[in-house]
């Protein structure tokens, strides 16, 4: 039985898009962390607590400037069941619609940059408010990676609909909006304010992700080539060369494709070229110009309005 359940989450955590690997590592780590709460719970110290924090957000400068990886491991941590829950609800939704629209390689680093911004938003509230309560405050979850692939599909996608438990069908914009009503709201209370402004700073950047793009520039692709570069040195040099040469071979394999239509005259048929643009022969201008106009098109009018030839285009766009 453990066999085949391990057998199934490695498989779709090779095979899954990056929302379903940020779900299963989120989870997995909260099985962790539940395992070192049971096997140090004898301890006398806090031994456990100490390590929730060596993985936490602080308000102390001091703990971040000693512990920067904190920006980034907060965001998978959790130790509440129903905290993990929701977030991985809400990661699931929000993220399957992001990855749909605009590209499966957005996802992490809206959710990894997100989480940090949202940390920054954290430690400076927390500086500047002290909330009234005593020492450094700490914060985890994945609660602002979150928010802000919820900003980012309500930015793309404002009048998708998600059918809700006992409400129907609701656009996503407003769910997105009571979402973030709800945080500012939280703001004159007294229970995790530092968390609400972290969630705050999380739609935030979010919002501002999209719009960047809108404006042609990729702000996550640093990021992202980053990423491959730390995976590239874990990658034997024997693997590393195979794929290049599948590479190779497979160019060289490709032929061009022959764009021909069928042109009726008086007494016969002719064979004529059809000149036809292909996304990654378009220059930067007039790429922006039709991801442009069909981002406007889902805006107005949902993602179902498209025609084929506007799906395949934003299809093949996400993978440019």
């Amino acid at each position: 039985m453990f066999k085949s359940l391990k057998d199934d989450i490695v498989r779709n955590y090779h095979m899954g898009n990056m929302v379903t690997r940020l779900v299963i590592v989120n989870v997995a780590v909260f099985v962790v962390f539940v395992l070192l709460r049971v096997i140090f719970a004898g301890f006398e110290n806090n031994l456990f607590n100490r390590i929730v924090e060596f993985f936490s957000l602080s308000s102390s400068w001091k703990h971040l400037l000693i512990h920067p990886w904190v920006f980034v491991s907060a965001t998978f941590l959790h130790l509440g069941f129903m905290h993990l829950l929701f977030n991985m609800i809400g990661l699931y939704i929000f993220g399957q619609i992001v990855g749909d629209l605009i590209g499966d390689r957005h996802i992490l680093p809206i959710y990894i940059l997100g989480g940090a911004f949202a940390g920054l938003m954290f430690f400076f509230s927390a500086m500047l408010l002290p909330y009234g309560q005593i020492g450094p405050q700490f914060a985890l979850g994945a609660s602002g990676g979150v928010m802000a692939i919820a900003a980012a599909s309500a930015m793309i996608a404002p009048d998708y609909e998600i059918k809700l438990l006992l409400i129907g069908r609701v656009k996503l914009k407003y769910i997105v909006a009571v979402l973030l009503l709800i945080d500012v709201a939280s703001l004159g209370g007294n229970m995790n304010t530092g968390g609400h402004f972290g969630h705050i700073g999380g739609f935030l950047f979010g919002f501002l992700y999209i719009y960047s793009i809108r404006n042609g520039q990729d702000i996550g692709a640093p990021f992202n080539k980053a990423v491959s570069n730390i995976k590239n040195l874990f990658i034997p040099a024997k693997r590393k060369n195979e794929v290049r040469e599948r590479r190779s071979y497979g160019a060289q394999k490709r032929k061009p494709a022959s764009h021909l239509t069928v042109v009726k005259t008086g007494r016969s048929k002719k064979m004529k070229k059809k000149p036809i643009v292909k996304v990654e022969d378009m220059d930067k201008q007039t790429f922006q110009e039709h991801l442009d106009a069909i981002l406007d098109k889902i805006k107005e009018s949902g993602y179902d309005s498209l025609n084929k030839e506007e799906k395949e285009f934003l299809f093949k766009a996400s993978n440019r």
